[in-house]
């Protein structure tokens, strides 16, 4: 998982990649999905979350949970997706 994270990192534009005892977090420094958004209840930027998703499923060959947990459009600094361990 720490070598499709640093390739995502890396050739997707700058995310930020972090972890915990939980999860590998991505963080992008300008969002494609939601720019100039505000007043969203809940995470919007369902699209590239699918696509992160998907990629790790094939590259890694097993089911994984991937969430976005922060969103520019409900007032958070940037978008952040977890993806759990």
């Amino acid at each position: 998982m720490a070598e499709y994270l640093s390739f995502v990192a890396h050739h997707w534009g700058g995310y930020a990649v972090s972890e915990d005892a939980t999860a590998w977090y991505l963080e992008p420094p300008d969002c494609s999905e939601c720019p100039g958004i505000q007043g969203a209840k809940a995470p919007i930027c369902s699209g590239v979350t699918v696509i992160i998703k998907e990629l790790a499923q094939q590259i890694i060959g097993r089911h994984i949970r991937v969430e976005e947990v922060a969103c520019q459009a409900v007032d958070a600094p940037h978008c952040k997706r977890a993806i759990y361990k």
